[in-house]
C-alpha cells in the first residue's frame, strides 16, 4: 500500500504479500489504509515500512501484530529507505515472527478477552521531532550504521508476551479468520537501541496501514480475491 511518500508491506521470504481490497479513509488526524493479505501457517514474515522522499521531520514507526507491540523505529531527516520488523524483542534476544493457525473454543473459561485484536498487522508512521540520547549499546548494528535510524527499547520491562499465539478465540467469532501471529525462531538482537524524548507533530496526520490477513483460501471464499 502506498500514501504519498510513505508504502508499507508484508513480506514472506522476501516476497511481497498480494494485497486485496483496499480502502482509504482520511480525517485531520489520520491517513487509513486498509487491505486483506493471504496469510500462511507455519511461515516466517517480516512487516516494511518505507519513506521513498526526504522529509522535514523525523518519522516515528511502529507495527502492531495481534495487539502486541513490537519495538519502533525512530528516523531521522533526511533519511529515506526501509524500517523492517520481523520479531518481537526484550532487548537482548527476539523471536521471529510468524503465522500460525488459530485456536478456536467454545469453554468461556479459556477464552482470551482481547482475541478480537487477532487478525490485525499495523504499521503506524508519525511525523514529529525527537531528542536522542547515547544509544544503550556502543557498538552499532548494521542497521544502525546503514540508516541512521535508532530503535527504543521496549516499555514493558523487556518481556516477550508467553501468550502470543496461544490465545484461544470463541467458535462463534471466526468471522473468517484461520490464522494468528506467533513467535517462533529465538534470534540475538543486535539491533542499536537508545532513548528518546519526542513531540509529535499536530500539523501532520497519522499515517496507518493496516493488513488483515487469513488464509486465501477463506479471501477467495469471501470474494475478496478474484
Amino acid at each position: 500500500m502506498i500514501w504519498g511518500k510513505f508504502s508499507a508491506g508484508v513480506y514472506i521470504n522476501d516476497q511481497q504479500l498480494d494485497e486485496f481490497c483496499v480502502t482509504v479513509s482520511n480525517t485531520p488526524s489520520e491517513n487509513r489504509l486498509t487491505c486483506w493479505i493471504p496469510s500462511q501457517a507455519g511461515q516466517y514474515f517480516e512487516v516494511r515500512g518505507a519513506i521513498s522522499a526526504p522529509q522535514s521531520s523525523g518519522i516515528h514507526a511502529s507495527v502492531s501484530v495481534d495487539g502486541f507491540e513490537c519495538p519502533p523505529w525512530v528516523v531521522q531527516p533526511p533519511w529515506t529507505g526501509t524500517v523492517e520488523f520481523d520479531c518481537l524483542s526484550d532487548g537482548t534476544v527476539g523471536r521471529k515472527l510468524m503465522f500460525k493457525d488459530i485456536q478456536f473454543t467454545d469453554d468461556e473459561s479459556m477464552m482470551d478477552p482481547e482475541s478480537n485484536e487477532i487478525g490485525e498487522i499495523i504499521l503506524t508512521l508519525q511525523r514529529g521531532r525527537f531528542n536522542i540520547s547515547k544509544p544503550r549499546r556502543s557498538r552499532k548494528s548494521r542497521t544502525a550504521r546503514k540508516r541512521k535510524t535508532v530503535r527504543k527499547p521496549k516499555d514493558n520491562n523487556h518481556i516477550l508476551p508467553s501468550c502470543m499465539g496461544e490465545r484461544m478465540v470463541d467458535e462463534r467469532l471466526k468471522k473468517g479468520r484461520a490464522h494468528q501471529v506467533s513467535l517462533g525462531e529465538e534470534v540475538p538482537d543486535r539491533e542499536e537501541q537508545t532513548s528518546y524524548h519526542h513531540e509529535f507533530d499536530p500539523d501532520y496526520p497519522v499515517t496507518t496501514f493496516i493488513f488483515k490477513y487469513t488464509s486465501l483460501e477463506i479471501l477467495r471464499a469471501k470474494g475478496r480475491v478474484a
